[in-house]
């Protein structure tokens, strides 16, 4: 396969909220942006914690942004009930007709008693572009007064199921969705093993597949869960040193491919800093992710080397046939104030989230 070259076309950053927002025990707010999608007007943002509101706005962890006036300070915010009550968004995807968005928090946790208070961290949503606050619950069912997806639990984790976890993983965690042509829905595993702690999960790079269809906009769901790709980055990492694991996938109709991120968390002896994170790009045309064929990574057209974020690249939208936009989550990290190597460090505050905009190269 060619292996496609890019630019980074420019880059920056956004105010997601006014600085200096705190919750009610008086805790910074950080924007911590985990997933964007292009609707045809407006991109749309997650944000994986919660933007508390004040007396000045009603917010929502969804903001956007008209595009035709991005990069700009959001527009205004989804509040419709489902979108607000779910918890730690992940992902956003678009189908490929245009006419919906599918969203999906990260699955990563469940109360061991069977009590519902963590059944709103297991939700997948949908609405129609144009109508945000018609948003619904994909596979809903309701529990003391709480409504998830959380049922869909029990495919994913036994399709992930290993020698060592012989019936299911206890813990998973989604960080990726896509939707496909013949109306596919692509998940991607990010983390997968005994519990959350990072001493007892594997980074992973894993795709699963269901049916979907649409009926008087709502998006029902096959159950034909399957697991059809795995990948291990370090293949063509070569002597990277550290453990990667998927961070973000979207389908590009416009070039009928594939775009994945894959990010790394270094171990740190202190508080983690800039360059204890980073990102790289990768593509890989349907076909041939059909054919189960390896992932290659984004080329820089002016180093010849693989395109690399300094920041933890968590979300792609495809904007046109020439250009993608990636966002960023940092967690709490706001690096330095003195940057001397831009290629590897960073400096933003608790209220704003890096982007870069990508450009194709023929």
């Amino acid at each position: 396969m060619t292996k496609i070259k890019a630019k980074i076309h420019s880059n920056g950053l956004i105010d997601a909220f006014l600085d200096g927002l705190k919750y009610a025990d008086n805790e910074t707010v950080y924007c911590e942006v985990s997933a964007v999608v292009y609707d045809g007007k407006h991109l749309i943002f997650a944000n994986d914690k919660p933007i508390p509101n004040d007396s000045t706005a009603t917010r929502s962890p969804i903001f956007f942004i008209d595009f035709a006036d991005f990069p700009a300070a959001p527009t205004g915010f989804y509040t419709a009930p489902p979108l607000v009550e779910a918890q730690k968004f992940e992902a956003f995807t678009i189908t490929p007709d245009g006419k919906y968005v599918i969203a999906t928090t990260a699955f990563d946790r469940v109360d061991a008693s069977g009590d519902s208070k963590f059944d709103n961290y297991n939700t997948l949503l949908m609405w129609p572009v144009d109508s945000p606050d018609s948003a619904k619950v994909i596979s809903p069912s309701t529990e003391n007064g709480v409504t998830s997806s959380v049922h869909l639990r029990k495919y994913i984790s036994s399709i992930l199921k290993t020698e060592r976890f012989p019936d299911d993983v206890p813990y998973f965690k989604i960080e990726s969705i896509t939707a496909v042509p013949n109306n596919q829905i692509l998940l991607g595993i990010r983390e997968f093993g005994k519990d959350y702690q990072p001493s007892n999960f594997e980074y992973a790079t894993k795709l699963i597949s269901v049916s979907y269809q649409i009926i008087e906009d709502e998006v029902i769901l096959l159950n034909d869960f399957q697991l059809v790709y795995d990948f291990d980055p370090s293949k063509k990492l070569g002597n990277f040193d550290y453990p990667v694991g998927l961070s973000s996938i979207e389908y590009d109709k416009f070039n009928d491919r594939l775009y994945l991120l894959t990010s790394y968390e270094r171990d740190a002896a202190g508080a983690k800093t800039d360059e204890d994170i980073g990102a790289f790009l990768w593509s890989l045309p349907l076909d041939e992710f059909y054919a189960k064929r390896e992932l290659e990574l984004v080329i820089d057209s002016s180093t010849l080397e693989p395109i690399f974020f300094a920041h933890k690249a968590e979300g792609i939208a495809v904007i046109n046939e020439h250009e993608l936009i990636i966002v960023h989550d940092d967690d709490k990290i706001t690096g330095r104030s003195k940057i001397e190597n831009p290629k590897t460090q960073f400096s933003k505050k608790p209220h704003q989230f890096a982007y870069t905009i990508i450009q194709f190269v023929d």
